[in-house]
């Protein structure tokens, strides 16, 4: 009775889980969809809509609830006194940013010269106020919701059937990979390879706050910068 029970509950989590990432994946097919034209403006309520809904879905469900309000603390549950914790908080952060800003567009250079990136709605269709709300509120929700559900969320499901971290780090970047393969193969391979830091990070340090700031900055990076 226990074992079934345990059975049922794993795979109820792992629909919900799936139901949290829908509304990430409509992005992408909204993004890829030729037919689907709007101007920068309207791009941006749509992202920040569909962020929105997923983290709702996703605090909807109390086993997810729970585990969402703990990852956003920073607690030290080890033997290391508070600021060698600290530290080893920064630590991991600062070497996850560099290898997300440095490592993995080095590594990700080669995709680049086979491959071309799809046409996306781009920052140039956007006002100078809808680029501010963007950079402002439309890089936060984004890194909030995509950490939430890509890491918390994604771990829990399949950690339920799997104590693999091998298999953790691989399926659940491949899974947000695909919310980012609109933008053609290199955005799908430069986002498997953050998934992997950013699970990391997240796996190390306990909390998701650190993957989600560390997201927040390559995603500034990249709008910047591109």
């Amino acid at each position: 009775m226990i074992l079934s029970e345990t059975h049922g509950s794993r795979n109820i989590d792992a629909w919900a889980a799936a139901a949290v990432l829908l509304p990430l994946y409509l992005i992408t097919v909204m993004d890829s969809w030729e037919h689907f034209e709007v101007s920068g403006s309207q791009w941006f309520w749509i992202r920040v809509l569909m962020f929105s809904m997923a983290i709702i879905v996703a605090i909807s469900y109390g086993p997810f609830q729970k585990l969402i309000r703990e990852s956003l603390q920073i607690r030290n549950r080890s033997s290391d006194p508070q600021s060698v914790f600290k530290l080893r908080i920064s630590l991991y952060s600062v070497l996850a940013l560099i290898i997300s800003l440095y490592i993995i567009p080095y590594l990700n250079g080669p995709v680049f010269d086979y491959f071309t990136a799809a046409p996306t709605v781009g920052m140039d269709q956007m006002s100078t106020l809808a680029f501010l709300l963007e950079i402002i509120i439309g890089l936060t929700c984004g890194a909030f919701a995509e950490e939430i559900c890509n890491r918390v969320v994604i771990r829990k499901a399949i950690e339920n059937f799997t104590s693999s971290h091998l298999v953790l780090y691989f399926l659940s970047s491949l899974l947000f990979a695909l919310g980012h393969i609109s933008a053609g193969i290199p955005s799908f391979t430069s986002a498997f390879l953050f998934g992997n830091v950013v699970m990391f990070l997240y796996v190390r340090t306990g909390s998701i706050l650190p993957s989600i700031v560390v997201h927040y900055i390559y995603n500034l990076w990249v709008t910047v910068a591109v």
